[in-house]
């Protein structure tokens, strides 16, 4: 496009002619108007997405804490003057090579710069955080146990990139309940080093055991919260692990607060481990109008409770009569039913809404956090075209981890992060997307899930929306929000 009296050898600007969007790729988009066009629409540069360095520097910084991205950023550039080509994040390229030789940060690093980049040649260069708060909860119930491995394919293992890598996972453990974590190398003899942390509020952690055979136990944990498990190879390998709970231990928490969550319709097996064991489970209720089915299925006694934690009645159920029916529940929100476990001995439960056949449980609206912890949440996707929102209020400079896990074994999942409206660079669009970095769990065959950590470079709400990858539905899963207490570098006044 130029003008007539402007023609030149290799003058003027080529673009694609388009009719959409969707047809000009992320850093361009489809407008009429240019100059000497005529009514023909063509493929422009959309400037917030093809900023390149404005861009990765915002999702770093939402990634790591601030000071921290300014450090990779002016690392990564080399002292060279600003350059917005988006082949800057091309693997190969020097400049991001650079930015990966933070090896603390590269995981946050590598997907910040993948949000917004759509090209070919992209190199991840780590699969795991290397930190206690940015790690990616799991949520290991059995004694099988949950294989530590994610966002690299079936079958394909997690690897220490260095002899400077350390991977950490997050799981949450209740007093009393005791786990065990496994790890060996791939192609090589020996075990990674496995070091278990109950992580405190200000980020730091508390050690509770860790050892370099291969296989840690917590031991009878002594307080309720998040744990993180951290690999250490001292080497380049390949290698795999585990996190399951020791034999005898207690598979599922005993208050409302740490209550098991149940999608509908989906049963779950559990099991009594004597003496005064509870079981607890929760699920949403959309409506409250709707009935709610609760089967358990064993001789035993369930406590039922309202959304407001009051109990809402007393029941006996057998194995021959195990439902307990409500025919309107009269307040939405979360009910909770704990089972006296030490009486059932091995049983399974499960809830059922009167409205899930219509998909109520669906498209229900955003669920927030509740606990100081975070929270977890039941889910369902069951078309290719559902989504479901969760939200989290944030302070500045405070972080979360967020996973889906516990998904059925035909789930494929992405979730997108969006900022509060403060944030206006972002314009309402996404500052994330996440398609791994989280583990599906022993019901999804070890697939990979979707996951990852944001600090919050702003006050204000925080949400996760979470979507089947196209060509996939995901009938049940389970959505994790850790929060450990941990805080970031605050802003400057400026």
């Amino acid at each position: 496009m130029t003008t007539a009296n402007a023609i030149r050898s290799n003058g003027g600007i080529c673009l694609p002619q388009c009719t959409n969007n969707s047809q000009c790729g992320s850093a361009m988009f489809c407008t009429a108007g240019l100059p000497n066009a005529g009514s023909a629409s063509a493929c422009w540069y959309n400037p917030p997405r093809n900023a390149f360095w404005q861009n990765v520097s915002a999702r770093i910084a939402m990634t790591v804490d601030w000071k921290n991205a300014l450090g990779v950023l002016l690392y990564g550039s080399g002292g060279t003057n600003s350059n917005g080509l988006r082949e800057l994040v091309v693997g190969s390229d020097t400049w991001y090579g650079r930015m990966l030789q933070y090896t603390s940060m590269r995981y946050e690093t590598t997907r910040a710069v993948q949000s917004i980049y759509s090209g070919t040649g992209f190199v991840a260069g780590d699969d795991f955080p290397n930190a206690f708060h940015r790690a990616t909860p799991m949520s290991p119930r059995t004694t099988t146990g949950d294989k530590v491995w994610w966002g690299n394919g079936v079958s394909q293992y997690p690897r220490f990139e260095d002899a400077q890598d350390d991977d950490f996972v997050l799981f949450r453990g209740e007093q009393g309940q005791s786990f065990r974590v496994t790890s060996t190398f791939r192609g090589r003899a020996g075990a990674p080093s496995v070091d278990i942390y109950r992580i405190s509020g200000s980020g730091g952690g508390t050690w509770v055991n860790g050892g370099t055979s291969g296989s840690v136990s917590t031991g009878s944990l002594t307080a309720t919260g998040w744990y993180a498990a951290v690999f250490y190879g001292g080497l380049t390998s390949d290698w795999e692990g585990k996190v399951e709970l020791d034999s005898g231990s207690d598979d599922i928490g005993d208050t409302i607060e740490e209550a098991y969550p149940m999608p509908h319709g989906v049963s779950l097996s559990a099991a009594g481990q004597g003496g005064s064991d509870l079981d607890a489970f929760s699920i949403h209720v959309p409506s409250s109008s709707t009935s709610l089915a609760i089967d358990v299925n064993a001789n035993t006694t369930v406590y039922v409770f309202t959304p407001s934690g009051s109990l809402y009645g007393t029941y006996g159920v057998t194995t021959s009569s195990p439902t307990i029916t409500i025919n309107s529940v009269g307040t939405a929100g979360h009910w909770t039913w704990i089972v006296n476990a030490a009486a059932a001995g091995s049983y399974s439960t499960q809830a059922l809404l009167g409205c899930g056949s219509s998909n109520c449980d669906v498209s229900r609206a955003a669920l927030g956090a509740r606990r100081s912890w975070g929270d977890r949440f039941d889910g369902r996707l069951p078309t290719g075209t559902s989504e479901q929102r969760f939200t989290i209020y944030l302070s500045q400079a405070q972080g979360v981890s967020v996973a889906v896990t516990d998904m059925s074994s035909s789930c494929r999942v992405e979730i997108d992060v969006f900022g509060p409206t403060i944030l206006q660079h972002f314009g309402g669009q996404r500052m994330l997307q996440w398609q791994d970095g989280a583990h599906g769990g022993q019901s999804s065959g070890d697939a990979s899930s979707a996951g990852g950590y944001i600090e919050a470079i702003a006050p204000g709400t925080y949400e996760f929306v979470v979507r089947p990858v196209s060509g996939f539905t995901c009938p049940h899963y389970r959505f994790v929000m850790a929060q450990t207490g941990r805080t970031g570098n605050q802003w400057p006044e400026w």
